[in-house]
């Protein structure tokens, strides 16, 4: 979970490690204990692969650091991917 801290300049809020996806696949993850707050934006790092991308207007963060940059209070600079859509979703209270 991220947050913006000013500018492009977003923090981690905080993290948890899923492990490996099966390609193509469509999962749902639980009971993960994630500190959130309204505003909040999800993050991903993968190092191999790729994650589903789908049209739209939306956009998504990214950063051009080649390094994981998901652990809770690690800061980076991140640029806006307008036109594609990160298919990831979160619910919970």
């Amino acid at each position: 979970m991220f947050y913006l801290v000013s500018g492009t300049t977003y923090k981690c809020r905080s993290s948890a490690t899923l492990g490996s996806v099966t390609s193509g696949s469509k999962q749902t993850f639980s009971g993960l204990s994630l500190t959130v707050q309204t505003g909040d934006l999800i993050g991903i790092y993968y190092d191999t692969g790729e994650v589903s991308t789908a049209a739209g207007d939306t956009g998504f963060l990214h950063t051009a650091i080649n390094t994981e940059l998901i652990d809770p209070n690690d800061q980076g600079i991140y640029s806006v991917s307008t036109g594609r859509t990160l298919k990831l979703y979160g619910t919970g209270s």
